[in-house]
């Protein structure tokens, strides 16, 4: 069994500006709400999301099926550039432990 390990990372003021911009972009909510509901592959990723937005909670989940949807392709540009853009190159993300397990 692996541990999971919890880091604190802070984001900047740019950072953080150049998310909302993509979130924008991308109409998050509305792309969340209409993802697909179906499996296109397997495995697949359950992504949550929570933003507060003028003192209100939006909360959505998703399944990342890359079903051929456009919301579908908004939703995978969106995470894959936060997670390539941002997250990646940051210090202590590239100080955590390798992973480990997988699929054999």
């Amino acid at each position: 069994m692996v541990d999971d390990k919890t880091i604190e990372m802070i984001l900047t003021g740019e950072e953080i500006k150049v998310i909302y911009e993509k979130m924008k972009k991308v109409n998050i909510l509305n792309a969340a709400e209409n993802a697909s509901k179906v499996q296109c592959v397997a495995p697949h990723e359950k992504n949550k999301f929570y933003l507060t937005l003028d003192g209100e909670v939006y909360h959505r989940e998703w399944i990342t099926s890359y079903c051929d949807s456009i919301s579908d392709k908004k939703l995978k540009e969106f995470i894959e550039f936060v997670h390539h853009e941002i997250i990646m190159i940051k210090e202590e993300y590239n100080n955590l432990p390798e992973p480990s397990g997988g699929y054999d």
